[in-house]
């Protein structure tokens, strides 16, 4: 299957995550939704246009997203156990 006959097979909703990443302006690509992120990916590799520079940008926004939600989780857990540890010294 050729890249071109790919991009046809792609639902309206793949195609518009494709044409909002190619924008490159980070407030547009902000507003997409992770699950319809995620749901490209699936349906990109299902239909074969899992290879190119747009695969990797739709790949790499992903992974940015996953990278800063393991930081602010990490982030919540470190004030959590601060919070934890100061009132344990206080109520003693």
């Amino acid at each position: 299957m050729s890249k071109q006959s790919a991009w046809d097979y792609l639902s309206e909703k793949g195609k518009n995550v494709y044409v909002q990443l190619g924008t490159r302006c980070q407030k547009t690509i902000n507003k997409l939704k992770t699950q319809d992120l995620i749901d490209t990916v699936r349906e990109s590799k299902m239909v074969g246009y899992d290879e190119g520079g747009p695969y990797k940008m739709l790949e790499h926004e992903l992974e940015r997203r996953d990278s800063n939600k393991k930081w602010y989780l990490a982030i919540i857990a470190v004030v959590v156990t601060v919070t934890g540890i100061l009132i344990n010294i206080f109520i003693e």
